[in-house]
């Protein structure tokens, strides 16, 4: 049992509601830690992403935009490989992406770093503002390995000093916290079939 697209909609909309335009805010799904050239341990997917998207899949980036007050959403995956479906499953295709997520524009992972910097550059000395790049930022301990999420803030104070980095951690807690009407449902439900 899944949230309904809808919703989702409402949880990414309600997460930039507050922010200035421009900003970019951008989540990734995480890895599996790799054991070796051909072994990884079992993946977890990022709990804020997995609430943002209903999606359980590693290698994937939600990217969500404001600009002149509106709200877009992009979600980058994987292209399909026939060859390696066959060794290690298949790859969510678009239209699977689209349904489970309700997000619309799906791209691929590929084209996430051009269409990022290409952005960050449109958007520089824009009538709004500056630019704010929005990430969550947690870490269990300071001496934890950076995340993909980290090494993009770094990326971008080297890149790009005038932007603003807002860690988005404590909002996407904030958000999980009180369930909506659907997550209660479905809490029920996972209650009954556990007993």
């Amino acid at each position: 049992m899944y949230t309904k697209p809808e919703e989702l909609r409402q949880r990414r909309a309600k997460l930039l509601a507050d922010k200035p335009s421009p900003y970019i805010a951008v989540f990734f799904s995480g890895n599996a830690p790799r054991t070796s050239a051909d072994g990884a341990h079992h993946f977890h997917v990022d709990r804020n992403f997995y609430w943002l998207t209903n999606i359980d899949r590693s290698n994937m980036i939600l990217v969500l935009k404001k600009t002149g007050g509106v709200v877009s959403e992009e979600l980058y995956i994987e292209p399909f490989d026939p060859v390696q479906a066959k060794w290690v499953g298949a790859r969510m295709l678009p239209a699977e992406a689209t349904e489970v997520s309700g997000i619309e524009t799906i791209k691929f992972l590929d084209d996430f770093q051009n269409g990022f910097h290409t952005f960050m550059r449109m958007m520089r000395g824009s009538d709004e503002g500056n630019v704010t790049v929005g990430l969550d930022l947690w870490k269990h301990t300071a001496d934890q390995d950076d995340t993909k999420a980290h090494k993009l803030a770094h990326d971008v104070q080297s890149a790009y000093p005038y932007a603003a980095i807002d860690d988005m951690y404590r909002q996407l807690v904030e958000g999980r916290i009180i369930k909506s009407p659907s997550e209660i449902e479905q809490m029920m439900v996972a209650q009954e079939h556990t007993r």
